[in-house]
Formats: C-alpha cells, structure tokens, sequence
C-alpha cells in the first residue's frame, strides 16, 4: 500500500474505534505524548484528550467541531501525534 492508503486506513479504524468508545483502540493508533491544539492554546498529553463515550444517548448532537489529525510513520504503523479542534 501506498503512505495515503495506509494513512486512510489506520484514520478509519480510529473512527470504528471511538465509535465504539474502545479507548484501548484509540490508545493502540496514538504515539504519546500527543499534542492538543485548541483554542488558541496548544499542549502535551500523556491521555487521549478526548472522552469517546461523552455523547448524547439519543444522538441528538452535542457539539459541531472542526478536527485536525497528524499521523506519522512510526515503525511499520501510522501513529496519531497530534489532534486539534474548533467548536463552532
């Protein structure tokens, strides 16, 4: 596979992942600690910054948000290293 197939990939598999809310998932395509860019700040983590099951159980919509996510080469995987977000 191709660095954009792969990259795809393992982007997808997050979403299946937080979909789930299986934080052990989200933790496996994550190389810590990830920066968090938000509002104007920005800051190193040692735990994902965002809590997968901190959603509405009728699925109306929380929030819109706007997301950002890097990814890198670590090895043989594709790994997170940074997350923004923008609320609108």
């Amino acid at each position: 596979m191709d660095n954009e197939t792969e990259v795809l990939a393992t982007y997808e598999q997050y979403i299946k992942y937080f979909l789930a809310n299986d934080v052990d998932g989200i933790n496996s395509l994550v190389d810590y600690p990830i920066t968090y860019i938000a509002d104007g700040h920005c800051v190193s983590l040692d735990t994902y910054p965002v809590i997968p099951d901190d959603r509405r159980i009728e699925k109306s919509v929380i929030e819109k948000v706007s997301a950002f996510y890097a990814f890198h080469k670590k090895g043989n995987d594709w790994k997170m290293y940074a997350i923004s977000d923008v609320v609108f």
